[in-house]
Order: structure tokens, then sequence, then C-alpha cells
């Protein structure tokens, strides 16, 4: 992420208008798809103040709120976004004298509710206060539609500034039910008020139906906030909200819950509530980037975190090769219309192979070029890699989000459980996330998100090769910004990791720019807008000469690893293609491996060090494989052995797919899986 776009958390606007009509006015649009689209009108919405201008469009009818909320709304889903985007600070957060801004925070989401004609917004005295760790902005609106009030609610998604230190506040789960302690007790203050907001309203036995939206923080709080009311509903689906006399009636099916680049918050490992993923979160929409580092934290693996409801993903080039040009070129189309001046920020990444000789025997071209990169950072966003530096070819159809899952495990893998976690790294991340404020103590400035990470990992790029030595080698370099000792933890379990995937996580430091760019609050807003048939037969009823095409969220984005060590001869073939070979890969006894084949959808890498060689192969769930893989390795004490096996997709729950060992082999099938903790989740086979 640029410099300056990760500003734009923080630099948000102060009204120029406010509206207060009931219906609002616009262009009649003439779309009957069944979710509003045939009664919904297009209302301009303009918010100009401090140094960003809102110059967009929204689309809105009461008809949204008529449909049971189980069912995905594309069009309501929009306008989600749009109220999540509004939500955010609208001034500087990082001034320590202008208290303008905090002052007032919600104006700029109330302008967004009574230009659609909803009334009486108000925010929690958190939304009207400087931020800190434990703080979270909601606000709430509402709007009478026949027999039933709409309440909105949504939290501060942006700007949120000395709150980042909360979002790596996971806790042990003691005091959370196992949900992020962060958010959970975010969550809990967004309850809080909009019991308050009923009260205020006055309203008694009334039906309500709540509108819920958030973004980044506070999609993960707004995730949390909607899990706990769905637990909450009785055997009939129904619940009481508000307080003392002022109660009114909630059912399951009029909870409207929408949240994009939604962190995890929730945990499999609950006890007060269902599991995540059980039928009652039905109402719950989150709308993914899988590019997106952000809607992958806090860990999965060995922490059991997931999202409560239903994740809709955005298209990527791995999970949809054919149709991701034209999708693109959408995105772009709208995200050139609000941003005019600002180019379209890519997904794309570059692994690099990592000249470690050069690095051990030439420390200056090293630290030479970490302040480069830094200096690059700083200035432009961006990285341009060294000469030396050359293009890892054995790498095929990497992209973001292989990179960041390859290196997120790898990383669980050494931090451990939650417990430890707690123990051993919380205060360095927290301590990682002040240093993100100027508020930070022992702090001179505060740095960029994407300055920081490339400065850690470059420090453990260092410690990794040079080990205690690294931190005095680099001060003599002028690479001495952060606190070195507090962030020790973090620094030795990236240079674990770097030890293991070098040229992944140099690849993650050349393309850091982009990889952030991908959480963008405008550029998300651009790729749920593509999936909008209201956007997009407005903007070619415009551009006739070029127009652009709708596209469709996925229902998955799943696939599947496999990593086989000291083996490097390897078949993939797609049985629901006639066994078209997919992947392969020619294993050679000296040398390098050649991946001769590796279709769209697929990624394949070979891994060559000193102590064992690896393939990596990542595919579908979605689709039968059978592989055939053969230990061919360079080393001369391993026998050559020949294994098959097949991949059965299971369609019903497609992430639970495994490989089946097929009968007539006799060779132990672990051993392909990449490390202990995988091996250990391998479900039980009954017919084994």
């Amino acid at each position: 992420m640029k410099l300056s776009r990760f500003a734009m958390f923080a630099t948000m606007f102060f009204p120029l208008l406010l509206s207060s009509c009931k219906m609002p006015l616009g262009i009649e649009a003439k779309k009957a798809d069944g979710f509003g689209g045939d009664t919904a009108q297009k209302i301009h919405f303009e918010y100009n103040q401090y140094s960003a201008n809102d110059n967009d469009d929204v689309w809105y009818t009461d008809d949204y709120f008529k449909n049971p909320s189980t069912e995905y709304n594309p069009h309501l889903s929009t306008l989600s976004m749009h109220m999540a985007k509004y939500s955010q600070n609208p001034g500087n957060p990082s001034s320590l004298d202008d208290k303008d801004w905090y002052e007032n925070q919600c104006t700029r989401v109330s302008t967004f509710w009574t230009t659609i004609g909803f009334e009486d917004p108000m925010g929690n005295d958190d939304y009207h206060s400087r931020t800190a760790f434990d703080t979270i902005g909601v606000a709430c609106a509402h709007r009478r539609i026949d027999d039933f009030e709409v309440i909105a609610v949504t939290v501060r998604s942006g700007g949120y500034f000395l709150e980042w230190e909360n979002n790596v506040f996971l806790g042990d789960g003691s005091n959370s039910d196992y949900m992020h302690e962060g958010w959970y007790n975010a969550a809990n203050k967004a309850l809080t008020f909009l019991n308050d907001y009923i009260v205020h309203l006055g309203l008694k036995n009334k039906k309500v139906k709540l509108w819920m939206s958030g973004f980044s923080r506070g999609a993960a709080t707004i995730n949390l906030t909607a899990g706990i009311l769905d637990n909450r509903f009785d055997s009939e689906g129904k619940q009481m909200i508000g307080r003392g006399e002022n109660l009114v009636t909630l059912y399951h099916d009029d909870l409207f819950a929408y949240t994009f680049e939604t962190p995890q918050g929730a945990n499999i490992n609950s006890k007060n509530v269902k599991h995540p993923k059980d039928a009652i979160y039905n109402n719950i929409f989150n709308i993914i980037n899988p590019n997106d580092l952000v809607t992958k934290v806090a860990m999965g693996l060995r922490m059991g975190f997931t999202r409560y409801g239903i994740d809709k993903f955005t298209s990527t080039r791995f999970f949809d090769p054919s149709g991701y040009d034209d999708y693109l070129k959408t995105v772009k189309a709208f995200y050139k219309k609000t941003n005019p001046s600002d180019g379209w920020v890519a997904d794309n990444l570059t692994i690099y192979n990592i000249p470690v000789a050069r690095i051990l025997l030439d420390f200056t071209s090293f630290s030479g070029f970490a302040i480069d990169i830094i200096t690059q950072l700083i200035e432009t966003g961006t990285v341009t890699m060294p000469d030396y530096f050359e293009e890892d070819k054995l790498k095929v159809h990497y992209d973001a989000n292989i990179v960041m899952t390859i290196i997120i495990e790898e990383a669980t893998f050494h931090i451990g459980d939650r417990d430890n976690y707690a123990r051993s790294y919380q205060d360095s991340a927290r301590t990682v996330m002040r240093a993100l404020t100027t508020d930070a103590s022992g702090m001179e400035k505060a740095l960029e998100l994407t300055e920081l990470i490339a400065e850690v990992a470059l420090c453990s790029v260092a410690y990794g090769v040079f080990g205690p030595l690294a931190k005095p080698l680099l001060s003599l370099f002028g690479i001495d910004t952060i606190p070195w000792e507090d962030l020790l933890p973090a620094i030795e379990t990236l240079a674990a990791v770097f030890a293991t995937y070098p040229n992944e996580v140099m690849g993650l430091i050349g393309s850091i720019g982009d990889m952030f760019d991908n959480h963008g609050t405008n550029v998300n807003l651009a790729r749920v807008k593509a999936m909008d048939s209201l956007y997009v037969d407005d903007y070619n009823a415009e551009h006739s000469d070029d127009p652009v095409t709708l596209g469709s969220p996925r229902k998955t984005a799943s696939f599947t690893r496999v990593t086989f060590r000291d083996f490097n001869d390897l078949g993939l073939y797609n049985k629901d293609e006639d066994w078209h070979c997919a992947i392969s890969i020619d294993g050679h006894y000296f040398g390098s491996s050649d991946i001769n084949t590796c279709d769209d959808g697929y990624a394949a890498a070979y891994y060559s060090y000193s102590d064992y060689e690896a393939l990596q192969i990542w595919m579908p769930v979605t689709v039968n494989h059978h592989l055939n893989f053969t230990d061919y390795s360079k080393k001369p004490y391993h026998l050559t052995n020949a294994y098959s096996y097949y991949y059965r997709n299971n369609n019903e729950i497609v992430d639970n797919g495994i490989y089946y060992r097929e009968p007539r082999t006799l060779y132990d099938d672990y051993e392909w899986w990449s490390s202990e903790q995988h091996r250990n989740e391998l479900p039980a086979r009954e017919d084994a």
C-alpha cells in the first residue's frame, strides 16, 4: 500500500449537507431481479471535508428489507459496503491537537444515513472521543417501513489508529468464550449501544429489523456481534432486544449482516455458542478477497479462529482463470470512476531467488539493499528488487493467497498454540501495533504499515543469516527504528520461516505495497460494485462503446495443498476431464526438476535445499484427482518407490476432501503431508 493510501484510513470527511427527507430522491432502476433492483433509486452522495472527497452513487429501496435476510442480496451488499466505508474517521487521528476530527467522527455516516432516508443518527461516546486501545465507535440510525422499524448499525471501520493494538489482543480465550478477546469486547460494546439506542427511540413492542455492516476491524466486530445475536434466538427464531420497558421483537430472518474483508474472530472452541459454520448463522455474509492478508488473521491452524456465517469470495486469477480478466476490467472501471487520479493497484506477486551466498559474503550489500527497500517504501510505497535477485521460475502460478498461506502456517507452527501466543507473542505484537502511532512510547515517529512489516521482515532475514550479530550490524547502517528487544520473538519466528521459505518471504517483502493495497477500502468497494447489476447496467448505459461484464461471488476459495519431501517426479490427473494431466513435474538425479505442465487454476513448486528436496502442488477442492509420484531423489541413499492416490471431493463439505490410498498400494501414505500438525489432523479412515 502506498503511503498516501494507508493514510486514507484516517483521513475522511466532514458533512456538507444533512437531509431528513423520508423518501430519497433518485433515478429509478429498471432491473427486476427479486432483490429490489426494479424499485431501487440512484442517489448521489457527496461529502467534502479535510483532505478527501466523496463523490459516489448509491442505490436504495425499502424493498431490500422485505426479503428474508438469509437470501444474499448483491444490492444490499454494495449499500452495506458504502455504510462501512462512510463509518471511517473523517479526520486525521494522528493529530494530537486537532479535536474537531474525533468530536465529529460519526457525522460522515450520519450524512449517508439521512441522505437515503434514515433518521436520528447517533454514535456512542467512543465515536466522539480520541481512539484508545479498548475503544470502538458504534453508530445507529433507523427508518420506519410499513409495520416494522429498520435499525442500521455500524462500527468505525477505518482510521481507528490507537485501536490497532487491540487487533492483536487475542487473549487466551478464558475471558471471551475463546473468541478473539479484543473484538469480543468490541462486539459487546456494540450490543450495549444498540440497546441504548432502542431505549433512546422509546420503542416498545415493535417489530424491528437490524441492518449491520463493517469493514476490516469493523467487520470482525460486526461478525461477532451478529454471531452472538444469532445464538440468542429461541426455537421459533425470535428474541427481544432493548432494555427495561423498551423491548422490541427481532426475528432471525430479519437480521441482515454484511461484512467486508473480515478477519477471523470467531473460534471453533467456543463453548457457549454454536459452531461458527452452523446453519444458524445463514443471515451473515462475509465478502472476502482471498489475496487480502487481513482476512487470514487471527490464525485458524492450531488456534481455531474462523468467521461466523457464509463467506462469499471475490474472484482471483488462481480461482477464476478463465473469467478473471473480464472481472478485473469491471473492477478497474469502477475504481477509476471514483478514484480518477489513482492508478490501479494489482495483487500480482513475484517470487525471487535469494542470493544467500552474496548476503553471507557481503553484509554491506545486504544492508544497502535493506536500506534501499525501506527508503522506497517510505517515498513511493513500492519496491524494486536489485538486479541480482532473479525470479524463481520453479514457482508456477503462486499468488498472494498462496504465499501468505505458506508464511502464516509456517509461522503458526513456530508460534505454537493460542496459550503460547498469549504468553510469548502477544505483548510483542501489541508493540508492533503501537509502532504504527505517534503515541507509541519511545517511538519518534509513526511507521507506515508497509514500512514496519518490511523492516521487521528484513531484520528477521538478517537474524536468520547472522544470528545475534544482526542487530549491531544493522544499526551500523541506520536500520534501527523498530524496538528490537520487544520484537525479538517475532523476529526469531520470521527468521525460522525465512529459513524454510526464503524466496516466499522475500517475495512478500518485494510486493508488500501491492499486497496491502488488496485491503484498500476503495479497491474492495470497486470489487463489490463489479458484482452488482445495478452498477454494471448503469455503467454500461453510459459506456455503451466499451461495456463491462457482471461478476459474481464465489462460493468457495478453498484449495488442497500437498507437499512431498524427497520426491521430485509427479503427475496429477483430473478424473473429471478424462484423466487430463493438470500438473507434470519431471525429476532428475542431479539438478532441479522441470515443471513441464501446470494448468491455470493449479499451482506447483519445486524446492531444492541442502538437506532435502520438495514438491508442492495446489489444486481445487471441487475436482476429483488421481496422483502418481515417485521417490526420485538425487540423494543416492534413497530408494525409488512409486505411489498412487485418489483425491475424492466431498461435494457437501468441500473443505474436507482428502486423499484416499488406493487399495493395492502398500506404502505409507503419511509421508507426503508437509508437517507434523498436518499429519495429526488427517481424518481417520474407516476402510483403511
